[in-house]
């Protein structure tokens, strides 16, 4: 899927969380010659060890997606422990 693969990339915005943590607002795109898609993420980023890390990716509601989505949600599926599973057919 296209979505899973953005060409293009905006970062719109950065808001400071309670905790210490960030949430980055980005602009993802992927655009062929007939059609262009759009969608919105927010980044949770921390400071791991000095540096910033992402420890999630949330998709946020737009009129494809009505909920909104974490990405550790999707990996929490397909992964046994800190190891990805695999495609399961």
């Amino acid at each position: 899927m296209e979505r899973s693969n953005p060409q293009a990339f905006h970062i719109e915005k950065t808001e400071p969380g309670k905790d210490g943590s960030s949430r980055v607002y980005v602009k993802l795109t992927y655009a062929e010659p007939t059609f262009k898609l759009l969608w919105r993420v927010a980044v949770v980023v921390l400071r791991e060890k000095g540096r910033p890390v992402v420890d999630d990716v949330i998709y946020l509601k737009d009129h494809d997606n009505l909920d909104e989505g974490r990405l550790s949600e999707v990996l929490a599926q397909e992964c046994k422990g800190p190891r990805w599973a695999g495609y399961q057919d």
